[in-house]
């Protein structure tokens, strides 16, 4: 017959064997790869620096964060131009490999009517467009 020992762990919570604290990772938020705007980090790290903020404008290509590993920095840049709707991490944070550094709502393009001036893309326009009305002359 098997004997069954029992040991009581007498540790305060979160220390490891040795006494130290134990190495907690908060869960984050995951980037999601079909929204073009979710951003997500590279690689696993630390953040460095944090150059946004919510509300910022950013284009395509603009630097959004600083990740850091193994003393090797890497920037992480906006897919696509937009606002800054929502960011996920601040500087000391540790992330891994796809979680969300950002959300950037997309920018839509401008367009320029027949009198030259320049406005942006709304709804109005779209269905204008869509269903040729405002082009018809007679």
């Amino acid at each position: 017959m098997p004997r069954v020992i029992e040991v009581v762990d007498a540790r305060p919570a979160g220390t490891t064997a040795g006494g130290g604290l134990a190495n907690k990772r908060a869960a984050r938020e995951r980037a999601d790869p079909m929204i073009l705007g979710s951003v997500a980090a590279p690689m696993a790290g630390e953040v460095v620096e944090v150059k946004i903020k919510p509300g910022t404008r950013v284009e395509a290509g603009a630097p959004l964060a600083v990740l850091s590993a193994m003393k090797m920095e890497t920037a992480v840049a906006a897919p696509v131009a937009g606002v800054v709707r929502h960011v996920a991490l601040e500087a000391g944070d540790s992330v891994d490999a796809g979680d969300l550094v950002a959300l950037i709502d997309e920018a839509l393009p401008d367009v320029t009517d027949d009198a030259g001036a320049t406005d942006s893309l709304d709804v109005a326009t779209v269905a204008a467009a869509a269903t040729g009305a405002g082009s018809r002359r007679g």
